[in-house]
């Protein structure tokens, strides 16, 4: 039949099937959608290096959110510090008013004590004065005894004369006697009153001796009271020192508050400028989260218009991948691990693999359109979660990808997972974003 003969011409014929293809534009259709193939590749890792960038972008701002709030936690500090200051501040004002007060009561206590001392003073004069006039007086009463003792001694010679006069006047004795008696009479009141006076004498000794102590233990008095003055002034002289000290320490407390202020106005411009430049990076983000959102609806567009030959196409490179390695995919089981008791990382995350068993060997597959460093520790990750929870050993492990980074194919070297690829791109090395 003509069917026949044609399905075996095209079965046969490869010049025959050719010319066929292109009458029917299947050859166009082949190219069209060999480029297609190449452009997905392409917008495929387009799209995992702008999630990876995003990524970035997103760990930047947290990063910058936490400076934020490690500032703020320091600027509360420092205003509690101004606080603390402040309390020490007033403290401090209000034992110098205390001392200031103590200080007054000091000058006036002084100013008693001054008083008491004009008064000692010029009792002290009256005193002096007093004993001048005592000795003015022993003065007189020594110049009196002196006279009655010259009158004593005229005496005694009007008696001797009187005794020769009566040896020489008998008649004139009885007279004598008489004038004698009366005489000695006179004496012997004489030496009453000379006995009075002595006593009288000894009596203002005493009274100036008693004087002399009551001096003595004045000037020892006066001593005591210079030796209490002297401490005084030096407590008075510690307190000046002590208030001086005070005040350069308020000085020095003051300084430090000005370039405390300072630096909090520093510190309020920096933040004025990590806010600008945190708006910035807001406002940035935003617009790249808006062309991020453009382009899924780009990418949503063309999903729905490609679809499932989309998905086809990835099935079939990652098939011819599989093929290239000697292992056929229709094989694979998708085993799925949930970690209910956080014993290889947090409570309730779910580890998915594909396994494959041939010849007696195991493979754990990680299928991925693109495949990044991060992508392979990821896989790592998993891959020794499930050889653990399954008690495997030896397993054969690898990852296919539609394309993958140079920095992947090499870390997978590094940690024994085999990457097979369709292509390879370039991928820099991550370093920290820094902000401001």
């Amino acid at each position: 039949m003509l069917k026949d003969d044609i399905l075996k011409l095209l079965k046969e014929d490869a010049e025959f099937r050719k010319q066929v293809e292109e009458i029917l534009g299947i050859s166009f259709i082949n190219v069209t959608l060999a480029d297609l193939k190449d452009i997905l590749k392409g917008l495929l890792a387009s799209m995992d290096k702008l999630k990876s960038s995003v990524d970035q972008l997103v760990d930047a701002q947290r990063r910058a959110e936490e400076r934020i709030a490690k500032l703020e936690n320091a600027v509360e500090q420092l205003v509690e510090a101004q606080k603390r200051t402040d309390e020490r501040i007033t403290k401090l004002e209000e034992s110098t008013k205390k001392l200031e007060q103590a200080v007054q009561e000091l000058i006036e206590a002084q100013k008693k004590h001054d008083e008491r001392i004009t008064k000692l003073e010029e009792s002290t004069k009256k005193l002096e004065q007093a004993v001048q006039e005592l000795i003015e007086a022993q003065k007189k009463h020594d110049e009196r005894i002196t006279k009655l003792e010259e009158s004593t001694k005229k005496l005694e010679q009007a008696v001797q004369e009187l005794i020769e006069a009566q040896k020489k006047h008998d008649e004139r004795i009885t007279k004598l006697e008489e004038s004698t008696k009366k005489l000695e009479q006179a004496v012997q009141e004489l030496i009453e009153a000379q006995k009075k006076h002595d006593e009288r004498i000894t009596k203002l000794e005493e009274s100036t001796k008693k004087l002399e102590q009551a001096v003595q233990e004045l000037i020892e008095a006066q001593k005591k009271h210079d030796e209490r003055i002297t401490k005084l002034e030096e407590s008075i002289q510690k307190l000046v020192d002590a208030q001086r000290r005070a005040e350069e320490r308020i000085a020095k407390l003051e300084n430090a508050v000005e370039q405390l202020v300072e630096a909090q106005k520093r510190t309020d411009e920096r933040i004025t400028k990590l806010e600008e430049v945190t708006m910035k990076l807001v406002e940035s983000q935003l617009g790249m989260q808006n062309e991020i959102r453009e382009l899924r609806k780009a990418l949503g567009s063309m999903g729905k218009r490609w679809g499932r030959d989309f998905e086809k196409l990835i099935i079939e490179i990652v098939d011819e991948l599989a093929k290239q390695e000697g292992l056929d995919l229709k094989y694979v089981n998708k085993f799925t691990y949930k970690d209910d008791n956080g014993l290889f990382g947090l409570k309730g995350v779910e580890y998915d693999v594909d396994l494959l068993i041939k010849d007696t060997k195991v493979y754990l597959i990680e299928i991925k359109s693109y495949v990044e460093k991060d992508d392979v520790n990821w896989a790592a990750h998993k891959f020794n979660v499930i050889e653990k929870a399954l008690g495997l050993k030896n397993t054969i492990k690898m990852i296919f990808a539609v394309d993958a980074t140079n920095l992947a194919t090499k870390k997978g070297e590094e940690l024994g997972i085999k990457v097979v690829y369709g292509s390879q791109s370039e991928e820099e090395e991550k370093g920290e974003v820094k902000v401001g």
